[in-house]
């Protein structure tokens, strides 16, 4: 009968630890994933709760949410009663579980939101969303439209998510939890919300004012990707505007929309330049675009 080598159990061992680490990532990626959904599913049940109490005129007030991200406590969402949060009744303060954090909103700020009664709408379209203490791109989104409607997504494997939402100063953040915030440059203005899709947006002047977003490891993807965004144009340019570009013309890819409408991704793959061509873009309507890419290469040819 044959036993082991020293050898023979040192490799055995390795092997088991190595199973067992890649077990407990993924077991660890799961938890973190369910508690965002979780988590959202709670937040949307008392939204739910504090819309039917001002449909219903309940004790007779005006009820609303405040959502606060803060960087010294827990983050945390307040159900309160009255003309406005500052001089309203908090009913109930919760507190974020499970590991999870506001995505959007941003660090150190906070969103009320107001149903009116009777009809339980909002003055404005707004998303609030979750991430897990892994920050591994696992986002959960509420969202919160002016009809009043209510519902919810999750997604997986973001490394930006720019909501502008912010309504001042010079910093977006990103809501994926890979901090990679961008800075306003040269003057885009903020816009208030009765003119974006959802919450604030960013209005560019089509010249030369952009976001710039510090590169960093979790941006620099060489497999499959997605961009999307939404965007609004009252005329089309002259020139060939930058919906979204990482690094620039020589070494990465681009998204522009052309002076007739078309939108155009320019960029390298396998370190050979291709041009494409999608479909037009409609003025003076919030148009979604999306981008997918199989593979990217950020080496010029």
């Amino acid at each position: 009968m044959r036993g082991f080598t020293l050898i023979e159990v040192l490799i055995t061992v390795a092997i088991i630890t190595a199973v067992s680490a890649a077990g407990y990532v993924a077991f660890s990626k799961f938890k973190g994933s369910q508690a965002v959904e979780l988590t959202m599913n709670e937040i949307t049940a008392v939204i739910k709760d504090v819309q039917k109490r001002a449909v219903t005129q309940q004790d007779g007030k005006q009820w609303g949410l405040r959502f606060t991200n803060s960087t010294s406590t827990t983050h945390s969402y307040q159900v309160w009663s009255g003309p406005s949060y500052a001089s309203g009744t908090i009913s109930r303060t919760y507190y974020l579980g499970r590991g999870t954090l506001f995505g959007n909103p941003a660090d150190d700020l906070n969103v009320d939101e107001i149903f009116s009664a009777i009809s339980g709408k909002l003055l404005e379209t707004r998303v609030i969303s979750l991430i897990n203490r892994r920050k591994d791109g696992v986002v959960g989104d509420i969202i919160l439209t002016s009809r009043g409607a209510i519902t919810t997504r999750k997604e997986s494997g973001l490394v930006g998510y720019w909501h502008f939402d912010e309504s001042t100063a010079t910093t977006t953040y990103d809501a994926s939890g890979f901090a990679n915030a961008g800075t306003l440059t040269n003057g885009p203005a903020w816009q208030s919300a009765s003119n974006c899709k959802a919450g604030t947006c960013l209005s560019f002047d089509g010249t030369n004012d952009y976001v710039n977003v510090i590169d960093s490891a979790s941006l620099d993807i060489t497999g499959a990707i997605t961009v999307s965004a939404w965007v609004y144009a009252d005329s089309y340019p002259s020139t060939y505007p930058t919906v979204v570009a990482k690094g620039n013309s020589a070494s990465a890819w681009e998204l522009d929309v052309k002076n007739d409408g078309t939108i155009e991704w320019e960029g390298f793959i396998g370190g050979t330049q291709r041009i494409c061509n999608g479909g037009s873009f409609n003025l003076n309507q919030w148009v979604y675009i999306v981008l997918l890419m199989e593979s990217v290469s950020t080496t010029a040819p």
